[in-house]
């Protein structure tokens, strides 16, 4: 059976260069890129990394939650001090992709996809720390 759906996607331009994506109706799913077509192609794969994952908790009955100790930098803030974050508002690493990272929060079980790139957009931490229903770091 082959079904299909209509996603909107939304791609806003930053003030200091680049893109930020989301998928309205897919929370979670979040990008970034330098260039419009970068940040498409990291979209697609951060939708196809949250729809796995959603696939996957639907079949377990039990997941456990590992929080992430990786080190890298994030916007002005290293990644290590983001996940540490995350992890002191309850959301933790759920799964390790080469580019994105799925985090849940264990309250409210919302997930996002994380980019892995070195650097991330503050409007991207924002959008992803709303998703997540937690404050700014």
């Amino acid at each position: 059976m082959d079904i299909q759906q209509s996603l909107t996607a939304i791609f806003e331009p930053v003030e200091d260069g680049g893109y930020i994506a989301y998928i309205v109706e897919i929370e979670g799913a979040h990008a970034q890129g330098e260039t419009l077509e970068e940040a498409k192609t990291n979209l697609l794969e951060a939708l196809d990394i949250i729809l796995d994952v959603r696939r996957e908790l639907a079949q377990c009955s039990q997941t456990q939650l590992i929080p992430s100790s990786r080190k890298k930098t994030i916007g002005c803030m290293k990644l290590v001090d983001f996940v540490l974050h995350l992890d002191n508002n309850h959301c933790f690493l759920l799964r390790e992709e080469t580019n994105h990272n799925v985090y849940v929060n264990t309250h409210n079980h919302k997930m996002v996809a994380v980019s892995c790139q070195k650097e991330i957009k503050n409007a991207l931490v924002k959008k992803i720390c709303e998703e997540l229903d937690i404050q700014m770091p």
